[in-house]
């Protein structure tokens, strides 16, 4: 992919990925290619309170929260609604 192209998809991915943070209730810090694997994203969002989020974004459309020491969880892309039965 080249030129306008590759910025189209990147600025869709980024509002995409804007929009998951909100999902959530966190705050959209970042989004970039994944360095090691240029099909996949890394995106960085701040929680409720204020703790950095680390989020790839696979070529499938995962969104995995990455814990550090190789651990990791599947994030769903919207958050679920919390019943107050």
């Amino acid at each position: 992919m080249l030129g306008k192209e590759y910025v189209s998809k990147h600025k869709e991915k980024s509002v995409v990925f804007d929009y998951f943070c909100q999902n959530h209730g966190w705050t959209f810090e970042s989004f970039s290619c994944n360095p090691n694997n240029p099909k996949q994203y890394l995106g960085q969002c701040i929680d409720e309170l204020g703790m950095p989020i680390s989020i790839l974004i696979t070529e499938s459309g995962r969104y995995v929260r990455l814990l550090g020491d190789k651990k990791w969880e599947e994030v769903p892309y919207a958050k679920e609604a919390v019943s107050e039965d």
